[in-house]
C-alpha cells in the first residue's frame, strides 16, 4: 500500500495524468526495498504477499527508468505466482500488465537494447493481461483501458 500511495499505480508517465515526484518516486523505492527485506526475513519469498511486493516494486523502478531491477523483479513474481498458480487471477493480469508497460516504456523512451523484442514482449504481456481482466470481470478498470490505450500505442510504433 505504501508504494501505491506513493506514486499510484502506473508505471509509465505517458499514460497518467500526472508524474509522481523524484522524491516520491525515491521514496518508494526505499519502501519497496524495505518490504522486500522483510519479505526475506519471514520467509515469505515465495508469497502471493511477496509477489504482489515484487510486482509493486518492479512499477516504482520503471518509474525510475530501472530497468534491470524491474526485469529482475517482475521474474520473480511471475515465478512465484505460476508456482502458486496464480498468474491467471487479476493480480497476475496486473503483474503481466507492468511486463508489458515496462517494455513499453523502455521502447518508448528509446532506452530498448531490442526494439523488436521489446514491442514483441510489450505487446504479448499486454494482449494476455487484457485477457485475463476481461475473464475476471475488471474489463471496466483504469488499467484495462489504460492497457487497451498501450496497445494502440504499440500498433501505431511498430518497429521496422
Amino acid at each position: 500500500g505504501m508504494l501505491r500511495s506513493l506514486v499510484g499505480d502506473e508505471p509509465d508517465e505517458a499514460f497518467r495524468d500526472s508524474a509522481p515526484t523524484e522524491d516520491d518516486v525515491q521514496r518508494a523505492l526505499h519502501h519497496g526495498k524495505e518490504a522486500l527485506a522483510v519479505m526475506r526475513q519471514i520467509s515469505e519469498s515465495g508469497s502471493e504477499t511477496a509477489a504482489r511486493c515484487l510486482s509493486n516494486y518492479s512499477m516504482v523502478c520503471i518509474l525510475s527508468g530501472d530497468f534491470e531491477e524491474a526485469s529482475v523483479a517482475l521474474h520473480k513474481a511471475r515465478e512465484i505466482r505460476e508456482d502458486n498458480g496464480t498468474l491467471e487471477n487479476p493480480s497476475g493480469g496486473k503483474l503481466l500488465y507492468n511486463f508489458g508497460s515496462m517494455h513499453l516504456k523502455r521502447l518508448r523512451t528509446g532506452m530498448s537494447p531490442d526494439p523488436a523484442g521489446d514491442w514483441e514482449s510489450a505487446w504479448e504481456h499486454l494482449t494476455k493481461a487484457l485477457r485475463i481482466f476481461h475473464r475476471n470481470a475488471v474489463d471496466r478498470s483504469r488499467t484495462t483501458s489504460v492497457s487497451e490505450a498501450k496497445r494502440e500505442w504499440l500498433g501505431a510504433h511498430r518497429p521496422q
